[in-house]
């Protein structure tokens, strides 16, 4: 591949003379444009087009011919509906050949011929020119953007030719890259794939990344913005605006890590922002003013251009693209009116094959991306790299030509036109591909050499560069243990040297290990992501990852949503969606919504049918089997919406009826598989090895240096300061001995806390004695609960806590210690002394769950990791205080070899109490009666009531209940059933909600247990993960699997699982399942067998879920009944 040359004396002439006769548009259409009749409106505000974005011509379409074309997103789903396209009738609706997009899988390669299977039809592309030098596999999968010819006479395979000239080729277009990386690649392709690995860069939206410029164009860009919305321009508004943005608490947060004060800042926004306010009266408008000078670098000889800006379509639209493999957030995205001024008329067209200016005075309207940039007016190649890009993503969301873009510059008064030409699109698309190929070969791997896995181009061993690049600490870390690069004499050897010395082999094995580890992560969710566009709505709900035929329901109100919904957070937008009331995507086992991977709090995306990909973002907040409630970051405008549909109809040539043809918008809602946690995850491992990082750590953990102890000093024992005597004062010797460890430590000290042992309590504890020694605390765990579980018990303390974290999922009890239940800060000052002056704050940590990464190694905790290197760095608790004797013999026999004791008499003989049997008594008292059973004695139900029952397996072997699935996800209908009634019957005995957990190793489990349980939005319903930190004095486990194959999975195989949920309980443990099927589990069996031995297993009676039902059933309804009334 042809590579730019890119230093600063040589910008101009790549500009300029590269392309010299190659200055037509990506798309080539022969046809003139389109004038737009232009109508002056009653003021230069802007307004948001209802209608479909006048286009430069008036079709232009992803495909050419055929809907068979293209697989971004999957029309063989739909073939019953997308109809056979018609040939456009009118002259003036010919489509831009390039548009069309065929998805291929390579199959063969032979010499500079591919060929590949689409859409299982064999085709072939000829590479020719630069494209030979693609470096596609057998195997791979690309694009082919061009339109196949339909018979060239041969009677062989349909053959495209890419060339110089016409079509393109993208490779790997799955992997989704941003114009932004894109632009700067031409000077070091290593760096933008640095940058999508790590959040740590300028790039990178994380607030720990900011820099003074970076803040001060964020908050330029979104006054900006606002101007664009209000239509107000004048110097009083915009001055104010910018004082506001500043002061809020994320820019205040932003200046607070920089160290600049509001001030300051404003001042600099100001400086940057004095072309703003002429900015509004020169281009707003339906008409080009005399001074609305649009500047174009290619324009001719004494050629003017004027623009005006007559319609806002979006601000900060999020754009995917996969037929180009890009996405983006464009500044602005606009409707431009351009008229273009010649002094002469030129007629080389006859014979040159330039595209031809329009005449003199001609107008033309057409949708443009808007870049706004706050630095100097330059123009340079990465800004104008980055709006050619634009101009890609905006045509296909807008699904109109889009042949030239806009970039404005605030401290100056002019816009600069960039056409998006060919040459030009070409190389950056080539650079795209090239970058597309590196990123994915990290998940290949060489037979010949399994260990070896460079996945980074060379570095470019340019001193100033190098020197001066924001990437260079991981860049250097990469080089050394990645790419294994021993260098003594290049240009950058010092640097290296400088970077990496500190570095021994083991630490650079240790890095490139756990880096792979991270990247088995990111493969997954790079394959899960790609379904969005290259399978249909209804194949991947059959897939449990998406809700299909869904629509906005416009009788919703926020106050609708349930207490039990799990994140309350103020978004941009709340929505809810209901089925379609005739959705053909539904069918009789894929009804209910509650059926597949979606849950409350998870990522999603929503995307509007046909084609409408990924219009907004956001978390699920409440899901029953019927609706689903989404809080997003952007707003679902449905008359634009329709607008983008019409026109990607047209371009679809959906001109037959089809699913899509009625008036009611058609949205998907996708689970977003997110990635941006394995960036952080690797911002932090990085952190370790960087030159000047933690070396502490480094040593620590990487090397497992051991951790030093101090003899404790008798003067400043916490023993000696009264204050902490209190807090000691009711710790057992365990609790305290911890304690005395942790103060003595000068680098780590480990404490193993089985089940029970008051770890929470001691937590809380030791942070009191911490801070009443002076000292400041970071508390962190790896869920939010057990977060929370902590501080629940510090609420009384007389000093301050910050809870950082996404509000949505703290608990409600808590979210008084965050940031947002606070004050809104006025000042800089103000807001550090909000974040410093606390002595104690918490957060969550990250973590990973991937298969073959914890086989390879992430299965193993820092804890384990740091304790089976140095026991003596860990203290035992071993006196419990939440189990009663029966629960706590389930873990001391199994896993702990009864090194459990309970922490006094009490908690050992303490058992849950029934406040009323009268409901117990109502089951039992005549037979005949549906919902009562005879002999009071053999109902199951009564026996799992008696308070000296403390632990009980349930089995329903003999009920039958049988495991199903909702897509390839597992559920128990019938055990959802009988757990239902065992809680109702708790309630309904005077239990109180609180005092009941209802845990299961399955999602789609907790899915049925919320919806059955929903009226009591007290119980809480967990995973055995998220169940960490909790106890109940009642816990209600549901196993799930019961099948004929014995097959019991790994989640309920997964012992430490099953005991973290074993050990949630207090007072009663009730377990639900199938003997027969976990039997076949060692650990369980062992289990059953104790169970067994002490004669706590009830063998349930057939249909044991049918016997009460009736009468459950008639208690809601008088319930509901009553809660109508």
């Amino acid at each position: 591949m042809s590579r730019f040359i890119h230093t600063d004396e040589e910008e101009d002439r790549f500009l300029q003379d590269l392309l010299s006769g190659f200055d037509s548009p990506v798309f080539a259409d022969p046809a003139h444009k389109v004038v737009r009749p232009v109508k002056p409106g009653p003021h230069p505000a802007l307004r948001r087009d209802a209608e479909t974005p006048p286009r430069a011509r008036s079709t232009a379409g992803i495909l050419e011919n055929s809907a068979p074309n293209i697989d971004s997103w999957d029309w063989d789903a739909l073939s019953d509906y997308v109809p056979t396209p018609q040939k456009p009738k009118r002259a003036d609706a010919k489509v831009s050949e390039e548009r069309a997009v065929t998805r291929c899988y390579i199959t063969h390669i032979e010499e500079k011929r591919i060929r590949n299977r689409a859409q299982k039809e064999s085709r072939i592309v000829v590479l020719e020119d630069d494209w030979v030098d693609a470096p596609v596999r057998i195997g791979d999968v690309v694009n082919v953007i061009g339109s196949f010819p339909s018979d060239d006479g041969s009677g062989g395979p349909p053959t495209i030719h890419i060339n110089k000239s016409q079509n393109l080729l993208i490779h790997h277009p799955d992997l989704l890259l941003t114009p932004t990386a894109l632009s700067s690649a031409p000077h070091c392709t290593r760096r933008p794939i640095l940058t999508s690995l790590l959040r740590s860069s300028p790039s990178s939206s994380a607030p720990a990344n900011a820099t003074p410029s970076l803040i001060y164009g964020n908050v330029l860009h979104d006054v900006f913005q606002r101007c664009l919305r209000q239509g107000v321009w004048d110097a009083a508004t915009v001055e104010s605006w910018i004082d506001g943005v500043l002061r809020t608490r994320q820019i205040l947060g932003e200046l607070v890590r920089v160290g600049i004060g509001i001030e300051e800042a404003k001042r600099e926004v100001l400086q940057r922002a004095r072309g703003v306010f002429g900015f509004g009266s020169r281009y707003i408008g339906h008409v080009p003013k005399p001074d609305a000078i649009l500047v174009n670098t290619r324009a001719e000889k004494g050629e003017t251009s004027l623009l005006a800006i007559s319609d806002l379509y979006d601000v900060e639209e999020d754009i995917w693209a996969p037929e180009y493999g890009l996405k983006g957030k464009l500044d602005a995205s606009v409707q431009a009116v351009v008229v273009r001024k010649s002094p002469q008329s030129n007629t080389r067209g006859k014979y040159f094959k330039k595209p031809q200016p329009p005449p003199p005075g001609s107008t033309s309207s057409f949708p443009a991306p808007l870049e706004i940039k706050t630095g100097r007016a330059v123009a340079g190649m990465e800004h104008r790299a980055q709006t050619m890009l634009y101009t890609l993503l905006m045509r296909s969301r807008y699904s109109a030509p889009v042949e030239e873009g806009l970039l404005y510059y605030t401290q100056s008064e002019e816009v600069i036109s960039v056409p998006a030409a060919r040459n030009e699109i070409r190389g950056l698309i080539g650079v795209r591909n090239e970058i597309a190929e590196w990123m994915m070969s990290r998940f290949r791997r060489d037979e010949n050499e399994p260990h070896k896995r460079q996945f980074l181009p060379e570095t470019i061993d340019d001193e100033r560069i190098c020197g001066r690049c924001f990437a260079l600490d991981a860049c250097m870390v990469y080089r050394k243990a990645i790419d294994e690069v021993v260098d003594t004499s290049s240009p950058i050897a010092d640097i290296y040297d400088q970077k990496t010395g500190h570095l021994t082999a083991a630490q650079a094995a240790f890095f490139k290990h756990w880096e792979h580890l991270i990247a088995l992560e990111e493969h997954d969710l790079i394959r899960f992501k790609k379904e969005l566009w290259t399978l249909g709505a209804k194949e991947r709900e059959a897939r449990g990852r998406c809700f299909a035929g869904m629509v906005l329901d416009p009788t919703f109100s926020t106050d609708d949503i349930s207490p039990r919904a799990e994140r309350k957070a103020i978004h941009q937008a709340t929505y809810k969606f209901i089925r379609r009331a005739d959705d053909e995507f539904s069918d009789e086992d894929q009804e209910s919504l509650l059926n597949g991977h979606m849950n409350v709090g998870d990522a999603i995306t929503v995307s509007a049918e046909p084609g409408l990909l990924a219009l907004a973002s956001g978390y699920i907040l409440d899901l029953t089997p019927t609706s689903v409630i989404v809080g997003v970051g952007h707003v679902l405008d449905l008359t634009v919406i329709e607008s983008r549909i019409s026109a990607k109809r047209r371009a679809l040539h959906m001109n037959q009826p089809s699913i899509f043809d009625e008036r009611e918008v058609i949205f998907r809602i996708d689970r977003d598989e997110l990635s941006g946690g394995m960036g952080r995850i690797r911002d932090n491992l990085a952190g370790l090895f960087f030159a000047g990082g933690d070396s502490a750590r480094l040593r620590l953990v990487v090397d497992l240096a051991p951790p030093k102890f101090t003899i404790p000093d008798p003067t400043s024992s916490p023993h000696d300061f009264p204050k902490c005597q209190s807090h000691m004062a009711k710790l057992n010797s365990n609790q305290v001995d911890a304690i005395e460890k942790v103060l003595s430590t000068e680098d780590y000290a480990l404490v193993l806390g089985m089940p029970g042992t008051g770890k929470t309590t001691l937590v809380a504890a030791l942070i009191r004695v911490l801070v009443d020694l002076g000292k400041t605390v970071l508390l962190s765990a790896y869920t939010h609960s057990a977060v929370d579980t902590i501080l629940a018990k510090l609420q009384d303390a007389d000093f301050g806590i910050l809870r950082l974290g996404n509000v949505d999922k703290v608990h409600p009890d808590i979210r008084h210690l965050t940031l947002a239940a606070r004050r809104e800060p006025q000042t800089v000052e103000e807001l550090e002394r909000q974040l410093m002056t606390p002595p104690v704050v918490a957060t969550t940590a990250l973590s990973i769950d991937h298969r073959e990464a914890r086989k390879g190694g992430l299965d193993m905790s820092l804890f384990r990791r740091l304790s089976e290197a140095h026991p003596s760095a860990v203290v035992d608790l071993t006196h419990q205080y939440r189990m009663n004797a029966d629960i706590m013999l389930l873990s001391n026999r199994l896993i702990y070899d009864d090194r459990l004791r309970c922490g006094s008499e009490e908690v050992a003989q303490q058992s849950l109490v029934i406040p009323d049997r009268a409901f117990l008594g109502k089951l039992h008292i005549n037979p005949n009666v549906k919902g009562q059973c005879g002999e009071r004695t053999r109902c199951w139900l009564d026996k799992l009531m008696d308070e000296d029952c403390k632990a009980m397996f349930v089995d329903t072997d003999t009920v039958p209940a049988p495991e199903s699935r909702a897509g390839d996800l597992v559920q128990n209908e019938i055990e959802a059933a009988l757990v239902q009634q065992v809680v109702e019957t708790l309630l309904r005995s005077g239990v109180n909600e609180s005092q009941i957990g209802v845990i299961t190793p399955y999602r789609q489990q907790i899915k049925l247990l919320a919806h059955l349980l929903q009226a009591h939005p007290g119980v809480e319903i967990l995973t055995a993960d998220r169940s960490q930190g909790r106890d109940k004095d009642c816990v209600v486990l549901s196993m799930v699997r019961s099948n004929e194959e014995g097959y019991v999975g790994d989640l309920v195989r997964d012992w430490r699982r099953l005991n973290v949920a074993f050990t949630r309980a207090s007072r009663k443990l009730i377990v639900l399942g199938s003997r027969k099927t976990l039997a076949h589990a060692p650990m369980l069996e062992e289990f059953l067998q104790l169970m067994e031995s002490r004669n706590w297993i009830l063998q349930l009676p057939v249909d044991a879920h049918l016997v009460h039902a009736a009468l459950y059933l008639a208690s809601e309804l008088e319930v509901a009944s009553r809660q109508a009334r």
